[in-house]
């Protein structure tokens, strides 16, 4: 518990950029924050006040729920929405720049060309198993046979799982 705020923090782990070594990493759920200040009265009035404000008011005085990401989260996030550029393990790369795949098992793919990437959308769900996800990560690939592949960075199960990069 955030004795600042009095919301529940939770912890999980991150490998750092430079060392690869695994630290701690503390974060509040967005979700803590609106569950909290809903539940005041003055809040949730604010909130239908700034519903009902004119298209001038929205733009003179802008709110965060008048933002893309509040209004329309998937399409903000481009979930499901390839994107031509993206960063990778800290490297750029545009669509149809060749890279090489290293699988689990050791195996490297050479040559894929990165068509493109998204994140995968809520019809993904989150069970948990080996495979795509709500909010994973995945990168569009065509292989010199002529096959597809589509690598996935999975972030729901991410210490179990093995990492994109």
């Amino acid at each position: 518990m955030d004795a600042a705020c009095k919301l529940p923090k939770h912890a999980t782990s991150a490998k750092e950029a430079t060392s690869g070594a695994s630290v701690g990493v503390e974060y509040i759920l967005p979700s803590d924050h609106i569950r909290r200040d809903l539940q005041f009265e003055g809040t949730l009035e604010n909130f239908k006040a700034a519903e009902e404000r004119s298209s001038l008011e929205r733009q003179l005085h802008p709110k965060f729920v008048d933002s893309p990401l509040f209004q329309d989260r998937a399409a903000s996030l481009l979930c499901g929405q390839a994107v031509p550029q993206f960063v990778l393990h800290g490297l750029e790369l545009c669509a149809d720049d060749q890279i090489h795949v290293e699988l689990a098992n050791g195996h490297v793919v050479r040559d894929a060309l990165a068509s493109g990437a998204f994140f995968a959308s809520r019809r993904s769900g989150l069970k948990r198993d080996g495979g795509r996800h709500a909010g994973d990560s995945v990168v569009e690939c065509r292989l010199t046979d002529g096959t597809s592949a589509a690598p996935v960075a999975n972030h729901l199960n991410s210490t179990t799982l093995s990492p994109l990069s």
